[in-house]
């Protein structure tokens, strides 16, 4: 069972599951055709889900100011929801993987590792340590297994930001990126590949997901310009608007590599996987 089907990663991850041979069910807010519908804004008729051996939780408000706007709201979908969801399917023996984030941590400490206290300063941050914390109290109290996959960010030839750039450098024109916000990027394919081996190994505890590499967003653009023999003269670094942004990014994988067999991927790998893709 996966929560969240219309999403980027949802989407890519049960196609991935489904031509492995895995029988999916998926949800969709907007009511998808082949989808179970389910606005986890609303509530929701939990005895109407089918059984599953594993539920991936991928649904949320994932935009930062989006949690700002409503708060209620965001709490509602990425906090209650996915505590009921989850303790509706542990108490039944199913495996649950979460879909959690960097911004558990505030950004001041150069790649923490999986067992680091979580310090988040964002309200999306707050609200994704708070269904952390749900979730593994819930597990413990029902002995099933859970695992928390924290990810840096996710980009795939569909992401506005990237298919815009790329849109721009291919007709030789200039594109802007910010010389002083940084990211540790992972493609959507390497993503995938490591939620499905939580999922298929029933991995316990916390994962995280990384690139291997920090830089500015100025750099990736740079980087992604040389990959498609542009002049890297196209790209122009500006600063960004916010005064407040994480200094950090990265994410230790030291368990996580050796437990899933999965090394952080350097920026070079990450394009290459992006743009097989586009």
């Amino acid at each position: 069972m996966l929560i969240g089907g219309d999403g980027l990663i949802g989407r890519a991850l049960a196609q991935t599951l489904q031509k492995s041979g895995v029988q999916v069910a998926t949800t969709s807010r907007k009511g998808s055709e082949g989808s179970i519908a389910l606005d986890l804004s609303q509530s929701i008729r939990l005895e109407g889900l089918p059984d599953c051996d594993t539920l991936y939780l991928c649904a949320a408000i994932s935009r930062f100011a989006a949690c700002e706007q409503d708060p209620a709201l965001a709490k509602r979908v990425n906090v209650d929801a996915n505590i009921a969801l989850a303790e509706h399917f542990l108490s039944r023996g199913a495996h649950v993987v979460f879909l959690s984030s960097n911004a558990v941590f505030n950004g001041q400490h150069e790649a923490p590792a999986e067992d680091a206290p979580m310090c988040p300063i964002s309200l999306y941050g707050s609200l994704k340590a708070d269904a952390e914390a749900a979730l593994t109290d819930i597990a413990r109290q029902y002995g099933a297994g859970l695992s928390i996959v924290r990810m840096t960010k996710v980009f795939s030839a569909q992401v506005p930001l990237l298919s815009g750039w790329l849109t721009k450098l291919r007709a030789n024109q200039v594109i802007d990126a910010f010389s002083d916000m940084t990211l540790s990027p992972i493609s959507l394919a390497y993503a995938i590949e490591g939620l499905k081996r939580c999922g298929d190994r029933k991995l316990g505890g916390i994962a995280h997901l990384s690139g291997g590499t920090e830089c500015s967003y100025a750099e990736f653009a740079t980087a992604l310009a040389r990959s498609v023999g542009r002049d890297t003269n196209l790209v122009s670094a500006t600063p960004s608007p916010q005064s407040s942004a994480p200094v950090h990014n990265r994410l230790a994988m030291t368990h996580t590599a050796t437990r899933l067999a999965m090394t952080p991927p350097g920026l070079d790998s990450t394009l290459r996987d992006l743009l097989q893709a586009a």
